[in-house]
């Protein structure tokens, strides 16, 4: 200890230098480390989303849940399967025991679900498979209130903050919560159904015939709704209202056989607002949260500043 101490009376330079080396050193490696709000943490768990759109829970759940869950049940690793069927989607999670690796089960899950895809309703066939991590939180949570209606707010907030929000470097996602939206709802009269020989039923075949690719609204008829669809290629309320209905073979209308008729022949085709299936208040005012998932490996102080 002696001879230490006698070395650095001599050589003080070389040991002030040394000690700002460190000094330097620790600051540098303290402005490289990542800050986040919670550490990585992965689920040993795969979620499998199936939309099935314009089923009903039940038919979600005998044509789409149980397949999937019974594909799943053979995968490697599996330790338990949950389902949720629905209106017009299917949830599967995966459950896999401690230590098993989740790149390894995600690709077992697609291989499974490839396995059984022609068993699947052709329109349940585009399932997406994700894995949970802490990263999937929300770094920054926003409540937006206006002196004027929620539809209209979210519309803006849609059509202008979103896209500038998503192009940030270093955002995965944003969301927005208690925001109403928009939907066409086709609403026939009974009588004229009646007097062109068809059902709502048809009306609705028609409609979804359409290269269908999308939820939109819904078909009604007094109490009676069916769920719609709309394809790309539908793009205006006067698209759909021209989609042409064709009675089946032989169907009478008014003592003569029934001819194609368009929806605006049959009822009206008009946009309808959704309430939200959330309520946000702030101060008790009416607002829209608005929600900032962070990608992947980024800095979270970086991303929400």
């Amino acid at each position: 200890m002696a001879f230490i101490t006698r070395l650095s009376l001599r050589l003080g330079v070389v040991v002030l230098l040394g000690v700002a080396l460190l000094f330097g050193a620790g600051i540098f490696a303290a402005t490289q480390v990542q800050q986040d709000l919670l550490p990585d943490i992965s689920v040993p768990a795969v979620i499998v989303i199936t939309p099935y759109p314009g089923a009903s829970p039940e038919i979600v759940d005998q044509q789409v849940s149980v397949p999937v869950v019974n594909a799943m049940q053979g995968v490697t690793g599996t330790d338990t399967v949950q389902s949720t069927s629905s209106q017009g989607a299917s949830l599967v999670i995966v459950l896999f025991r401690d230590g098993t690796d989740l790149k390894s089960a995600e690709q077992d899950v697609n291989s499974a679900l490839a396995r059984i895809r022609q068993l699947l309703p052709p329109q349940a066939t585009s399932s997406s498979v994700q894995t949970f991590s802490t990263n999937s939180l929300p770094i920054l949570e926003y409540a937006i209130s206006a002196n004027e209606p929620l539809g209209d707010l979210a519309g803006q907030l849609r059509a202008q903050a979103l896209p500038k929000l998503k192009g940030l470097s270093g955002v995965s996602s944003v969301v927005l919560t208690g925001a109403p939206t928009d939907e066409v709802d086709v609403t026939v009269d009974p009588v004229k159904l009646a007097a062109h020989g068809l059902t709502v039923t048809q009306v609705a075949a028609a409609l979804q015939q359409a290269s269908i690719v999308q939820s939109v609204g819904s078909l009604k008829q007094g109490s009676a709704t069916i769920p719609l669809q709309v394809s790309g290629s539908l793009t205006s309320l006067d698209q759909i209202g021209k989609v042409t209905v064709t009675p089946p073979p032989g169907a009478p209308s008014g003592g003569k056989l029934a001819a194609p008729v368009i929806i605006n022949q049959l009822g009206t085709v008009q946009v309808a607002s959704i309430p939200a299936d959330t309520i946000t208040r702030t101060n008790g005012k009416p607002s829209i949260g608005l929600q900032i998932v962070k990608g992947p490996n980024t800095n979270t102080v970086t991303v929400a500043n």
